[in-house]
């Protein structure tokens, strides 16, 4: 009874989720009863139902298996009263649910931080390399300028995890590429060339921003913002080069796996 009561749980939870959408009231009975797509993290009647109590979660982990524990005790003297014996099932049921959610949600929140501390170390990583590079050619000659980006860019895609470096124009046509070969291309995104419709929904900004995607024909992890190396008081409206810099994307995909077998024990 308790194994029903955990599967019916689980299924009216995942019918409401996909039929219901969040916040947004179904009309059953128009002025009297609706159906409404509620997220509540906290106890019934959304008792502590807040993100910033660190202790909630082990609180109420805690309760369900002190609950669960009691539930089974009962059951076992109840087995010749047919009606409490079937009501602690279903409580027991509950009780199941709320145990397998609070585990797995322990397990989402562990694969969350993870995969964001690694995501946020890559990106550092990519982002102190690009101001590492303009101060380099702040520090250069600059009558060499276009001489010593093109090597510089060669001299930093020989490191082994990283896999290119670009700067372009917002239209996508490349000015500067760890290949030579590529100088006054078109930068490639997913499979397309980028243009400026696709730059503009990069956003590219000052503050360096991050993603994993297919650049270049290879699925990278990218770091890019606009190139300034040494411009100053740039008039306004004037086209602003972005850099691209692609880093290998095997240790975020190696985290992720770790993740996922972690979940599958």
């Amino acid at each position: 009874l308790a194994a029903l009561a955990f599967v019916l749980d689980q299924l009216s939870k995942w019918w409401v989720m996909t039929a219901i959408p969040e916040h947004r009231p179904v009309v059953v009975i128009p002025g009297f009863f609706d159906l409404i797509n509620i997220r509540n993290r906290g106890a019934a009647f959304g008792f502590l139902n807040r993100s910033d109590i660190e202790w909630q979660f082990w609180l109420f982990l805690a309760a369900t298996v002190v609950a669960a524990w009691a539930i089974i005790a009962l059951v076992r003297g109840s087995r010749h009263q047919p009606w409490l014996f079937a009501g602690l099932g279903l409580v027991l049921g509950g009780a199941a649910v709320v145990l397998a959610l609070m585990v797995g949600l322990l397990a989402f929140i562990s694969i969350e931080r993870s995969e964001a501390a690694m995501a946020r170390l890559l990106a550092e990583k990519g982002s102190s390399l690009i101001m590492a590079f303009e101060s380099i050619l702040r520090s250069g000659m600059r009558s060499e300028a276009g001489v010593r980006l093109q090597v510089l860019l060669e001299e930093m895609a020989a490191s082994p995890d990283i896999m290119f470096v670009a700067v372009t124009m917002p239209d996508g046509t490349i000015v500067a590429h760890s290949k030579r070969v590529r100088l006054g291309e078109i930068l490639q995104l997913e499979g397309r060339e980028l243009d400026e419709k696709r730059m503009r929904e990069l956003a590219p900004d000052a503050a360096a921003q991050w993603g994993i995607m297919k650049v270049e024909g290879q699925r990278v992890f990218v770091v890019y913002r606009y190139f300034t190396p040494g411009l100053r008081d740039i008039p306004k409206g004037f086209p602003m080069p972005i850099i691209f810099l692609g880093l290998d994307v095997s240790p975020f995909e190696i985290t992720r796996s770790q993740n996922r077998d972690y979940v599958a024990m």
